[in-house]
Formats: structure tokens, sequence, C-alpha cells
């Protein structure tokens, strides 16, 4: 005979069972859009969609799950298991702002990736873009006759920090790319092998994006550039021994320290046979 409570506890199981047990999921699909990002905030402010975008989605072993491009309405990945992926954009006729690879989960039924994107027609970040001449008549203009110069040290700094740093080109500009709105400075430091014609430093400050900024430097040169180039302070004096300034100095406070030594000893003595006397 079996007890009644077991019998009514077993259906109570059964009932609560039932309600509280969730359906399992065991695919899902996963849909990217890929939207313009025309003021490069990262949020899609209803812009509008770029279509073409490759994808590809990888799964935990690398094996490629499947690929689509991006069209005027979410593209998805359908039928793929719960569990992690990769999924990677390519660059084309357009330049993704989202990361290339994003990692994610997949644990919903249907989960949708938006990618922030901008066309190539679209105007790209600042860039500066500076030429070093070498102004052979010292007037600050660089004439027809006179040609860059490579090899000079350019600083890039925001805030009086030094972000970035390039040697110039002697047949083009040498330029700083992918630049922010915000204000810069430019800066040429001094070295022993040049002495400018203009100012070192330029302070451009860019308003939105898509701008550049063409600046030029004149200098004459005090040292060719060129690899057996000797700085003034440092030719060669064969047969002569030569001391730095520093050394000269210190020798010259060790004599006098010698000097005075030996007066106050022969100064001593003496006083000491006077007093004898």
């Amino acid at each position: 005979m079996f007890n009644l409570w077991s019998i009514i506890g077993a259906i109570l199981h059964l009932v609560f069972g039932l309600f509280s047990t969730s359906p399992q999921i065991d695919n899902a699909m996963l849909c990217v859009f890929a939207y313009q990002d025309l003021n490069r905030n990262g949020i899609n402010d209803n812009e509008p969609p770029l279509p073409n975008v490759k994808l590809t989605l990888r799964d935990d072993k690398n094996t490629i799950v499947g690929q689509l491009l991006t069209a005027e309405s979410p593209r998805c990945f359908e039928n793929i298991p719960i569990g992690t992926y990769q999924l990677w954009a390519e660059n084309g006729p357009y330049r993704v702002l989202s990361p290339l690879m994003q990692t994610l989960t997949i644990a919903e039924e249907s989960q949708v990736i938006e990618l922030a994107a901008i066309a190539s027609n679209t105007p790209s970040a600042n860039e500066i873009c500076i030429s070093v001449f070498e102004d052979l008549n010292q007037n600050g203009v660089q004439d027809a006759t006179e040609g860059l110069v490579g090899n000079v040290d350019v600083w890039l700094l925001s805030d009086d920090v030094i972000i970035g740093t390039q040697l110039t080109q002697p047949d083009e500009p040498t330029c700083f790319v992918g630049l922010e709105e915000g204000a810069y400075q430019i800066k040429i430091p001094p070295t022993r092998r040049h002495q400018m014609t203009t100012r070192s430093d330029a302070a451009p400050t860019f308003v939105g994006v898509g701008n550049r900024f063409s600046i030029s430097f004149g200098l004459v040169l005090l040292e060719a550039f060129h690899e057996d180039a000797l700085l003034p302070d440092a030719k060669p004096n064969i047969g002569k021994l030569t001391l730095d300034t520093e050394t000269r100095l210190l020798l010259a406070i060790m004599g006098s320290g010698v000097v005075i030594l030996l007066m106050l000893g022969v100064g001593s003595i003496a006083f000491a046979l006077w007093r004898r006397k």
C-alpha cells in the first residue's frame, strides 16, 4: 500500500517542476548590423547602415562557423550552438571603428551586435605634415632651389607631453596621422647639427575631423648629415692627448689644492724656525 503523502509529494514535485523548468536552448542566432558612425562616438545615433562589411565567425577551436556581408538591415548567423565565439570584421573600402575581433558568449536564443564603421569617402581623422628645408640664403622661406632635409627629429606634443616622434624625410613631408580633435604642439629640438632660420615650434588646433595642417621649418646645417659626420667638439686630434672640459677643471682644482698645501707647509716651517731664534 502506497503512502498517501508520498503520492501527493510526487505529484506536487512534478507540477512545480513543469512550471519552474525553462526550455533548454541548443541553437541560437547571432545578428550583426554595421552602421556609419559619422560622429565617431561609438554609439548608433540612428545613423545610416554600412553594407558589405565582411564578417567571419569562428568558434573556440578557431574553426570558421560562417561568413557574411552586412546589409541595410541586420544579417544573421543562424543555428549556431550555444558557446563562445570570435567575430572578425575586415577593413575594405571602409574603416571599422569597433574592434576588428570581438569575443562573444552566445547564451540567448537571439543576439544582435552593432559595428561602428565609416565609409572610405567619409573624412578621416586629422593629420599634421612637416617639411624641413635647408634654408641656404637664410631668408626663412623655402626657395625653388632649397630641398628638404632628412633625419631631423620632430616631436608631437599634447598638453606639453610628447605623444609621438618622427624623423623627417629628404623627399616628402613627414606626417602624424590619426589625430583626434584638439590642440597639439610641434617642436624641433635643438642640436649642434643645425641652426633654425624659422621658428622651431608650431601649435595647430583641430576642430572636427578630416583636417590637415602642413607646416614648414627652415634651418642651416652645421654638420653634414652622413654617417661619418663628427660634431665640432668631437674631431680627432691624432698624436695629442686631449681632455674634455670637466677633466681640465678637475685637474685645475686639484693643482690649486696642492699649491695651497705646499704654501701652508712652507709657511709652517718658516714660522717654526723664526720662533727658535
